[in-house]
């Protein structure tokens, strides 16, 4: 890891509790997690000199003297032309700006400036997160290790680092309330979009085209869960509601629109479908409902399909046991 890495943040002193729905997104823009006060943030400056961030950025990044300007050329050298659609170079530049923030043991406390633009350029990465936090992809694992490239497959360009190194910067990046609501929001679009490219075919509920893109959704989404809880936990602290406020807010940011039609935009019909529900449901205790987002797509998709009740049931018990595990595998990475 590069040098004068800052340890993981250890549990802050607040919480993702409820509050209610009159939330405004970014009402409370000076709403942080309270970090123990004798944790250094590694300056943009610092960050920007380090080996794995000047390969990632080049000069650009390297004469950045603020954490807008680091932020900036981080995304200017990790997004593409169009969403989700990266070339090597661009992936090969988020895997070692992901190299520069942590490893699978602890990552760097930074700047608060940067968490915004870093969980930007990650958000148009969500396939790859995706099957990072999912577990089990032998092409991710395969390919995790520091000096593997990205790689091409009929799909596109991706990249690779371990899972716990992924998971530990993912909850440094979601200090800020905002930076979490845009990963947590690319995660839940990404899932539907998993679920929508299910064969029509499948409808056995003992076969993996049909249970395991449920499965790996509720794995991962469940590791954001784990981040919110490490960030806070349950005790009820008021900056842990400002947080948990604005997480809500700007997720269901356009709630009263109504869905598209399923046959049309599968995807677009989940995703907004369960927004809806989250909306309705958790406004006084907005975490706690969102920590069943893994199952519950599970079950909005698979009765928009048409599957039998039997097989919609099976299948959410799966995401069901998927997600808890999910879970306690990231808490114990986190603690």
């Amino acid at each position: 890891m590069a040098e004068q890495a800052a340890s993981a943040p250890k549990k802050s002193r607040v919480v993702k509790s409820a509050i209610g729905a009159t939330a405004v997104l970014a009402a409370a823009a000076g709403a942080w997690f309270v970090i123990d006060s004798q944790e250094r943030r590694v300056s943009c400056d610092e960050l920007a000199g380090s080996n794995e961030m000047r390969s990632a950025l080049g000069a650009e990044g390297a004469s950045a003297s603020t954490c807008e300007e680091l932020g900036e050329a981080i995304k200017g050298a990790t997004i593409g032309t169009a969403p989700g659609r990266h070339s090597e170079q661009q992936a090969q530049a988020m895997k070692n700006v992901l190299l520069a923030l942590g490893d699978a043991t602890q990552a760097k406390t930074v700047e608060r400036g940067l968490h915004v633009p870093l969980s930007e350029a990650l958000a148009d990465y969500a396939t790859d997160t995706r099957a990072m936090l999912a577990s089990g992809r032998a092409d991710y694992v395969r390919r995790s290790g520091r000096s593997e490239k990205p790689w091409k497959d009929a799909d596109g360009v991706h990249f690779a680092i371990h899972d716990k190194s992924l998971l530990r910067v993912l909850r440094v990046v979601s200090e800020d309330p905002t930076a979490y609501a845009t990963l947590r929001g690319a995660a839940t679009r990404q899932a539907a979009r998993e679920l929508a490219a299910v064969p029509h075919d499948a409808t056995d509920p003992n076969n993996a085209d049909l249970t395991a893109p449920s499965t790996g959704n509720a794995r991962a989404l469940a590791a954001f869960d784990a981040i919110a809880a490490d960030l806070g936990g349950t005790q009820g602290d008021d900056e842990g509601d400002k947080w948990a406020a604005e997480v809500f807010a700007s997720l269901t940011h356009g709630a009263d629109t109504s869905p598209p039609a399923f046959d049309g935009d599968p995807a677009g019909y989940v995703t907004a479908t369960w927004i809806k529900r989250w909306e309705k449901a958790g406004a006084t205790k907005p975490m706690a409902m969102l920590r069943n987002q893994g199952p519950e797509l599970t079950e909005i998709w698979a009765t928009a399909r048409g599957l039998d009740p039997n097989t919609v049931a099976a299948l959410r018990k799966r995401a069901d046991r998927s997600s808890q595990t999910g879970f306690n595998d990231a808490r114990r990475t986190l603690n």
